[in-house]
């Protein structure tokens, strides 16, 4: 999907039938051989765009033979634009977005569909797998990039192809496995605010059958914010992480892959700034230091074994983490600068812990006929512990039920939640050619969910609570959800590299509990998606063009919600079910001009409708979202692209990368407040949050001939652009209208060297 004229595949392109090569470890390291070997094998005056093999469909295919809407990054891709995690790909997939602001906290969005899962008793809506494992909790899931072979990005629902449902998407991050030859890279990262990432990677061949590969990083950024209350610095990095990966040749046809992984982080979280103070922008001034911490680990064992007509796969692996985010959501310091006399208060603070297991078995056809098929079982265990805390001014409860506690003091609340879940499911896939252009897919999933939850609030010294207003203790939970959800397509090639396809496809996840609330369980989602496709290549492999036209419906889609509560008016954390539908365009273009340049474009339009909708708490007829698109998504993206490659001969060559991306309009529900300022602040900035904004990122990077150094200058956002990712509706509530800004403009140097 993605081009680089540094590397062609041609050779390997016409090696690959479609839909011919099982996922099996021989295989895929002599395809590997293969493309490397087609890389040197060019003449000077060839010149191809690069070949992506993606295992998609749980085979090795060319990205241009999956009839699917897929796009997938390659290691040098990723590498040419510097992305350093998920968060950075999204400007580079057509229908994929990622506002980041919280590590611990992601949201990735595809179609519209976000991944909003702040409390355990929901399961996010797009996931995303590690090396084929599901990383379950979003939290688990935005971890930093460390050699990476590729990213694949699967759009609508994939329930027939992945262990774990993916009702909105799935993406896919695939390291790069132990091989027998030795090899090491460092790394080093600087920029501005002090900017300081080390990387390594080291590959040991240990013997004729085990192989040794070994990463490590280090990652660390001053804040660009300043907290003039305290004098600390805000809106830093500082995460790092290993992984260790060993492959042993068990027998000729059984490979055993073990991997072990760790990230942490520790650092001072996406600011809330107040719009009392002006804007949301500069230096801001909090009595409470937002910060997050994030530890991870993980452990997997992949055993494939090559039968004489299938492969047998078998993936186990257990996630752990624990994370803890401390927002101040007032965003100011008045409550502490003036001793409670303003009585202007508001924090939060989410601690986790989770642990998720899951084991999958898969067996693939080897035979390289017109029939070709995929059967899977999957079984997960997810047990999740959350305390969600609050702390408000006395004064705001004052404000709610009269003058009876202490005006200079602080109303904690806590609710806790216990979740254990489990999911089970039996899949399959098959592929026949009915001739040499035409195929038909088809696929079934059966999955079953359970789900018990156990809910206690916390109240304080006055016995009572405003945010969780129900007491509790140990209230017990438990529900449960099935479906069969299928997968129909027609794919035809109507000329060598060029195929349509048409593909209905249906997806579920399951229902759930509000994690911090009383209530009844909300339903399970459903979705059906109809999707017309094109993948093509055109001009001798020099000009890529993909492109999708889909549909979707959903029933009961879940969304996590700020909702004022019709006793208080203060906002309470709910999710609700309700119905949309949507028509998008995605198109994908990659044009090698010449030999040295190389020109891309992406294009994503996308309509949303909510066609059922459900009020709750205070919410009004004002509020009745039916007939309006869904909130915070984004109309149109697009992204255009180009690099140019010049040959300095003997002393190697140089690169120049410019990228320009447009991010429209999207549509936002009111924000609610009792106080005319709050109120005026919050309507007159909303715009900041709503309106398009663009982006512009550049990279010049060397590379020596022998391609074992490589120094890279690079900028993001170089207009330093502004804007905000979010507007909180309970600092709003309150009397103080608080958003999180978009990063500045950052740059830097990289330099690595590969032995």
């Amino acid at each position: 999907m993605f081009a680089s004229t540094r590397l062609s595949t041609k050779q390997t392109a016409n090696n690959i039938q479609r839909g011919a090569m099982p996922l099996g470890s021989r295989q895929l390291l002599a395809l590997a051989i293969m493309a490397t070997c087609s890389t040197s094998a060019l003449s000077q005056d060839s010149f191809f765009l690069e070949e992506i093999v993606v295992t998609a469909q749980k085979r090795a295919q060319s990205v241009q033979d999956v009839p699917i809407a897929i796009s997938a990054m390659s290691a040098n891709f990723i590498q040419d634009v510097g992305a350093q995690d998920i968060s950075d790909l999204g400007i580079h997939t057509p229908g994929l977005e990622t506002r980041v602001t919280q590590p611990t906290q992601p949201r990735f969005s595809i179609r519209g569909i976000s991944t909003s899962d702040f409390g355990i008793g929901a399961d996010p809506a797009v996931a995303v797998y590690v090396d084929g494992v599901y990383s379950g909790r979003s939290g688990a899931s935005l971890t930093a990039f460390q050699d990476i072979e590729r990213v694949e990005v699967l759009k609508g629902p994939q329930g027939t192809l992945f262990g774990k449902n993916a009702a909105a998407g799935a993406i896919h991050l695939i390291s790069k496995k132990p091989s027998d030859e030795f090899e090491a890279r460092l790394g080093f990262n600087m920029g501005n605010y002090n900017k300081q990432k080390f990387e390594a990677m080291v590959n040991v061949p240990l013997s004729d059958d085990l192989a040794l590969r070994i990463n490590l990083m280090d990652n660390n950024r001053d804040g660009y914010r300043e907290n003039r209350f305290n004098g600390e610095k805000l809106s830093d990095e500082n995460n790092g992480g290993a992984r260790a990966s060993l492959r042993w040749n068990a027998s000729e046809d059984t490979q055993v892959i073990a991997q072990i992984d760790y990230s942490n982080l520790d650092q001072n979280a996406a600011v809330d700034s107040s719009l009392l103070f002006g804007d949301a922008y500069g230096d801001t001034q909090l009595d409470v230091t937002p910060h997050e911490t994030l530890d991870l680990w993980g452990a997997s064992i992949t055993v494939e074994s090559d039968f004489e007509k299938a492969v047998l796969s078998s993936i186990t692996a257990i996630k752990r983490f624990e994370s803890n985010n401390l927002r101040d959501e007032d965003g100011t310091d008045l409550f502490a600068a003036t001793a409670g006399a303003v009585p202007l208060f508001f924090s939060t603070e989410n601690v986790e812990e989770n642990t998720f297991f899951s084991q999958e078995f898969r067996l693939t056809s080897l035979a390289e006929d017109d029939l070709r098929w995929n059967l899977g079982l999957m079984y997960s265990r997810e047990h999740g512990k959350q305390d969600t805390r609050t702390v408000l001014a006395n004064g705001i409860i004052n404000a709610i039920i009269g003058p009876f506690l202490p005006p200079n003091d602080l109303f904690p609340e806590q609710a806790s939640g216990d979740l254990v879940s489990t999911s089970a499911a039996v899949y399959g896939d098959m592929t026949y050619s009915l001739t040499e252009e035409l195929s038909l897919t088809a696929g079934l999933r059966y999955t079953r969910d359970k789900k018990e939850y156990e809910l206690t609030t916390i109240h304080n010294l006055y016995g009572f609570g405003i945010i969780f207003p129900v007491a509790t203790d140990g209230l017990e939970m438990d529900d449960s959800w099935s479906n069969l959800s299928s997968r129909l397509v027609v794919d035809y090639a109507f000329a060598e590299d060029a195929m349509v396809y048409l593909s209905y496809a249906t997806g579920y996840k399951a229902g759930g509990f509000n994690s911090t609330q009383v209530a009844l369980p909300f339903d399970e989602e459903q979705v059906s998606n109809l999707e017309l496709g094109l993948k093509s290549t055109w001009l001798n492999s020099r000009l890529r063009m993909n492109a999708s036209l889909y549909s979707y419906v959903y029933e009961d889609l879940q969304e996590y919600a700020e909702i004022p509560d019709a006793n208080t008016g203060i906002t309470q954390l709910i999710i609700r079910n309700q119905d949309a539908e949507g028509q998008g365009l995605e198109v994908d273009l990659t044009w090698a001009a010449t030999e040295n340049l190389t020109l891309s474009a992406n294009y994503n339009y996308l309509d949303t409708e909510v066609t059922e909708f459900q009020l709750l708490g205070a919410e009004t007829a004002v509020d009745d979202r039916t007939g309006k698109p869904l909130t915070n998504v984004a109309e149109e993206t697009y992204n255009l692209g180009a690099e140019y490659v010049i040959s300095l001969g003997a002393a190697g060559e140089l690169s120049m990368r410019i990228d320009y991306s447009y991010v429209g309009d999207r549509d936002y529900p009111p924000l609610h407040s009792a106080d005319p300022t709050a109120q005026f602040l919050a309507d007159q900035n909303i715009n900041q949050l709503t309106d398009a904004y663009d982006n512009i990122n550049a990279r010049i990077s060397y590379r020596d001939a022998s391609e074992h150094w490589q120094a890279s200058l690079w900028g993001q956002n170089l207009t330093d652009e502004e804007y905000l990712y979010s507007l909180s509706e309970g600092s709003t509530t309150i009397g103080s209208p608080s958003g999180i800004r978009s990063n500045p403009r950052f740059y830097g140097l990289d330099v690595s060297y590969h032995f």
